[in-house]
């Protein structure tokens, strides 16, 4: 099976009480990935989840997280550092890295983000689709980006080391958020609009802006973000256009596995991304370039963003 890195899935959320990692019978399971993977797990909570409650339930994720990640050693690399991504991949070991999606926990807990970090975060979003107290979210007031308190929260992401994650953040937020750092950012899952007019997926402006600052947009199998029929090929119609736009450097693979019901069609799991890959090699992407999309582009990425961090 191909190698990927893979920007975001929802399966900490999706399994509840229940195994995430290994052998639970997700679509993501590491079971059946690659031995040379690397996994970004969200934290994920729903905006009608209010603060409070949803820092309980990224407290609960994040101790599930290290438990099974504890009982995994020797089968999986848990990436607090970069040097821990370089050795998962040296050892082609899966690698396990955390995320966060949707920020308003963060309002009820001051201390959580510190904690989230000093856990390993390496990306976040501020938003869901809704908005909270730091910004709006995709479908939310068009009107309203950052607040105070995000623009706050924007730089202390920067001086921790964790990548700001567009995906979710309404346009005006975006190009606020962009205005603010010079720091790398990523759309962890989200496609090109002007081929799915869908509010989540980007902007040609933003995906520009995304890349020119050495960023990378992971695409992603939700079938409404797709359009069309839903298939392979649509998805690949994103691909290219990413590719004509800004170049192979910034396309990744964000496949929002157990955050969606309606994958693009003959997909269900992580075994099936070698689906993907084949289909591009029949339509004439060479192997370096079809290695570079599914792994290199993301781990480069974070060799960038984390190794300057970490310094």
């Amino acid at each position: 099976m191909i190698s990927y890195f893979d920007l975001h899935c929802d399966t900490l959320s999706a399994a509840g009480g229940e195994c995430a990692l290994w052998g639970g019978k997700f679509a993501v399971d590491l079971e059946r990935a690659p031995s040379l993977s690397a996994q970004s797990y969200a934290l994920y909570t729903e905006n009608a989840c209010i603060p409070a409650e949803g820092a309980r339930q990224v407290r609960e994720m994040l101790a599930r997280f290290e438990r099974e990640s504890e009982r995994l050693s020797g089968r999986a690399v848990r990436c607090r550092t970069f040097k821990d991504l370089a050795r998962a991949r040296e050892q082609k070991l899966p690698a396990l890295i955390l995320a966060l999606e949707n920020a308003r926990p963060l309002e009820a807990d001051p201390l959580l983000f510190d904690r989230l970090c000093d856990a390993g975060l390496w990306m976040m979003t501020l938003t869901h689709n809704g908005g909270n107290a730091f910004a709006e979210g995709t479908y939310g007031d068009r009107s309203r980006g950052l607040s105070t308190a995000g623009r706050m929260l924007v730089k202390l992401a920067g001086e921790r080391g964790v990548a700001l994650d567009l995906s979710h953040l309404n346009e005006r937020g975006a190009l606020e958020l962009l205005s603010l750092t010079e720091g790398p950012v990523l759309a962890s899952h989200a496609n090109c609009r002007v081929l799915c007019p869908d509010e989540r997926n980007l902007s040609d402006e933003v995906i520009g802006e995304i890349a020119a600052r050495g960023g990378i947009i992971g695409v992603t199998l939700h079938r409404p973000f797709v359009g069309l029929r839903g298939g392979i090929d649509d998805l690949l119609r994103h691909v290219e256009h990413l590719l004509e736009r800004v170049g192979e450097e910034a396309v990744a693979v964000g496949t929002d596995f157990d955050g969606t019901d309606t994958l693009i069609d003959g997909i269900e799991n992580n075994a099936d991304l070698e689906k993907i890959a084949d289909r591009m090699s029949l339509f004439g992407y060479n192997e370096r370039l079809i290695a570079n999309i599914f792994y290199k582009n993301a781990y480069s990425f974070f060799r960038r963003w984390r190794e300057k961090s970490e310094i």
